[in-house]
């Protein structure tokens, strides 16, 4: 029996569209599946969101290839995709993007030629100018053409193709980012033969008997590239082929935290306000309840500990969580404070890492190798798996706004829905929440906790004491003026 699959594909066409696909036989495809599909002359690719027996369609082209044998994308992520292409009004193959590994994307080269049949036929204008174009250039590049021709002229071509008077291909790029992988050189025999053969090249090979000497001193591999620099590329090759040392090849995590070393910290004793949140939080996290907590509290009154002690709560319980911070806040000392508590477990994901870095530490998520993952609104995405937990600190910033690049979201309405379909908790923390929030919270739509004190340096009886807020003054800068005061600054100040 046929199956059908609704996919999702890299094409402007509607924001919540699908289109019909048959399967071919003996290929399996799952939902969740990168596949390539046929589209018009063209050949894109697509994500799989819906498998089927039937078809609501006349006929159906036939999906040309799986990308990658397992799915791309999990039942939270398609139905994350979904609610953001429905809310936002965005395509749903860029919403479904935003899930999809950084050494998973596939982007098609699209080539147009001049079929041998071109000269028979009648031909309108239009038509003959791009058969003269394409006789002239060969085969090229779809964008190439449009970028000479104008897209005036892509009615003409596409009914060449159709006539089959002109040839359409795809090629598909490779992802330009991919694990990194560092040569290392062993012996390929015992340590005894090796200093046996270095003794014996020492007059008319120096450099070879040094580096198979180097090798038996340490009793370990070394790098590829150390060799070729202290010994020569010649020596390494020389060896290789008269197979006395082999090449390997190990994976290496380009890790931003790397050299990095955090000194595990301990929690302070907690304010009795405190106490009272850090109950209510994880009373939720205990029972799996999806519930949006607003953290209102004074700068210094301790929101960021509660942070820490609600994640550890989460990890005791074998779940892990997403911290986002506005980009401007993911400074080092604040990286430093979740790295001291957790040692080992925190991935990084923002704007300022390289490409290799960010598919590094994406895949280490997925592997779920990291308990928490640190970063700015794209870090919602980050395939975290057993996510209990989500904060968004400073949420009345507006820089967790989407606004560059389609889709346009927001982060904190995405983060809500997201542990909305995975059972978590999410913690909204401001000394100055959002006007939509705070209204939310007053309404019971949101649960409140609030920090009204500073903290001080003391403990007493068990409780650190209160620090008093500064004094603040307002000073009516128009009465400054009628007063004669004409500067930027009151007299006061």
């Amino acid at each position: 029996m046929t199956k059908y699959a609704e996919v999702a594909v890299d094409a402007p066409a509607g924001y919540d569209r699908t289109f019909t696909y048959s399967v071919p036989s003996g290929v399996s495809v799952l939902p969740g599946h990168l596949v390539e599909v046929p589209f018009g002359p063209r050949v894109l690719s697509g994500v799989v969101f819906h498998l089927s027996d039937e078809s609501y369609v006349g006929a159906t082209r036939e999906i040309t290839r799986v990308a990658y044998s397992e799915p791309v994308l999990s039942p939270e992520n398609r139905s994350l995709a979904k609610w953001i292409s429905d809310y936002y009004m965005a395509p749903l193959f860029d919403c479904a993007s935003l899930m999809i590994s950084p050494g998973h994307a596939l982007r098609a080269k699209n080539y147009i030629f001049l079929n041998n049949s071109a000269a028979a036929g009648q031909f309108t204008q239009s038509q003959g100018r791009v058969m003269s174009y394409l006789n002239a250039n060969g085969k090229i590049k779809r964008e190439t053409f449009t970028r000479a021709m104008g897209s005036g002229m892509e009615n003409a071509l596409n009914s060449l193709i159709r006539e089959g008077v002109v040839g359409a291909s795809s090629e598909w790029r490779k992802s330009r980012v991919s694990s990194k992988y560092v040569a290392y050189l062993d012996l390929a025999c015992s340590y005894t033969s090796a200093e046996e053969i270095a003794k014996a090249l020492v007059r008319r090979a120096p450099n070879q008997a040094a580096l198979l000497r180097s090798i038996c001193k340490y009793g370990t591999s070394i790098k590829l590239s150390d060799a070729h620099k202290e010994f020569g590329a010649s020596a390494t090759k020389r060896l290789e082929v008269q197979g006395l040392i082999l090449r390997t090849y190990i994976r290496v995590d380009r890790d931003p935290l790397d050299g990095k070393a955090f000194s595990q910290d301990t929690p302070p004793t907690l304010t009795e306000k405190q106490r009272f949140c850090i109950q209510e939080i994880e009373s939720a996290v205990k029972a799996s309840e999806s519930r949006v907590f607003l953290l209102h509290g004074v700068t210094g009154s301790g929101k960021t500990e509660i942070y820490l002690q609600a994640l550890k709560h989460v990890l005791n319980k074998g779940n892990r969580g997403i911290v986002m911070v506005p980009e401007l806040s993911l400074t080092s000392q604040t990286i430093e404070r979740f790295g001291r508590r957790f040692p080992g477990q925190v991935a990084v994901l923002h704007s300022g890492l390289s490409r290799g870095e960010h598919f590094d530490q994406w895949s280490g998520i997925q592997q779920g190798n990291y308990g928490v993952v640190i970063g700015s609104r794209s870090a919602i995405f980050a395939p975290q798996q057993k996510l209990g937990i989500i904060i968004i600190d400073e949420e009345h910033e507006w820089t967790y706004k989407q606004q560059d690049g389609t889709p346009h979201y927001n982060a904190k309405d995405v983060a809500i829905k997201l542990a909305e379909l995975t059972n978590a908790v999410v913690i909204l923390g401001s000394a100055t929440p959002e006007v939509v929030s705070y209204s939310r919270a007053l309404k019971g739509t949101y649960s409140l906790l609030e920090l009204p004190d500073r903290i001080g340096s003391r403990v007493v009886q068990n409780y650190p004491t209160r620090q008093p807020l500064a004094e603040v003054k307002v000073v009516d800068l128009r009465q400054e003026l009628r007063e004669g005061n004409r500067s930027i600054f009151s007299r006061l100040l």
